[in-house]
């Protein structure tokens, strides 16, 4: 897929599912031995009960780590709002500990912005006793655009375009002088539709939600791709088409055909067509 301005620039966060998986199994260490920030003694957890005489919106819960949809490209569920925090790999084992001098009642609760403060980070409590990161170090601020841009970066599988790519790279497979550029621009239009296919298929992870104009692109680069299929040599064209066929075939179970386009476009079948399960912000 062609880079947006943004998603490059937003790799560094490092948000991916491992990040997600390493804040649950950072999580599930007991935390009896953490840093005592203060003096009370740190519960074991999680969840972690909060201790009594502890102000703010902690007191009389059990308090559970941040939600992995702090960490996008782990996030499954919730909704996308203007301004996201998203917690930056590596941090896990601080936030969790966090979460713990949190419980133990060692960290300042500030009424003013109903955060707990504690090692230059903050944090607020939803009702559940869910604890969320709000800001300080290991903790980025995104918003709407740049939260979207992540969204693109998540990893989807493309097994049509891999198993192409396999026989182009077979040693027996020579492509003609001067044809190679050509090949490699249709690979990347292949890549685009069968993610945008696959996307659709998972239910638009990681957040359920896939930007319209993203889903307008992924349309034109089909286009694209059926312009493109007419320049590629003999010893390619088949093999192209094979993969065209198998990822248009699943856009089609995936998808229903409506007389009112979800996004404008082209005048191809594909543009003629919606997605059987949108995501909430989807076309």
């Amino acid at each position: 897929m062609a880079g947006r301005s943004g998603a490059t620039s937003l790799r560094c966060v490092g948000t991916d599912a491992k990040a997600a998986e390493q804040i649950t199994a950072a999580g599930k260490k007991g935390t009896a031995e953490a840093a005592g920030v203060g003096a009370r003694p740190v519960p074991a957890g999680p969840p972690w009960p909060v201790a009594e005489g502890v102000d703010g919106a902690a007191r009389g819960k059990t308090l559970n780590p941040p939600n992995a949809r702090h960490t996008v490209a782990g996030a499954r569920s919730g909704m996308v709002r203007p301004d996201n925090s998203v917690v930056l790999r590596g941090n896990e084992d601080a936030m969790r500990d966090d979460v713990a001098q949190i419980a133990a009642g060692n960290a300042r609760w500030n009424p003013a912005t109903n955060r707990y403060e504690i090692n230059g980070r903050s944090y607020g409590v939803e009702t559940n006793g869910t604890v969320f990161p709000d800001s300080g170090p290991g903790i980025v601020k995104l918003d709407r655009n740049e939260y979207a841009a992540l969204i693109r970066e998540h990893p989807v599988p493309t097994p049509v375009t891999d198993e192409l790519a396999a026989w182009l790279a077979d040693e027996d497979v020579v492509l003609p002088e001067g044809s190679q550029d050509a090949v490699r621009q249709a690979r990347v239009y292949l890549t685009a539709w069968e993610q945008l296919t696959e996307r659709m298929a998972a239910g638009w992870p990681p957040d359920g939600w896939y930007p319209a104009d993203y889903y307008r692109e992924d349309l034109a680069n089909r286009d694209k791709l059926d312009t493109l299929i007419t320049q590629l040599p003999a010893v390619a064209t088949g093999r192209f088409r094979w993969a065209i066929g198998r990822i248009d075939e699943k856009f089609k179970t995936l998808t229903h055909e409506t007389t009112a386009p979800s996004v404008p476009g082209g005048a191809a079948w594909w543009w003629r067509r919606v997605p059987d399960k949108p995501g909430r912000a989807s076309p």
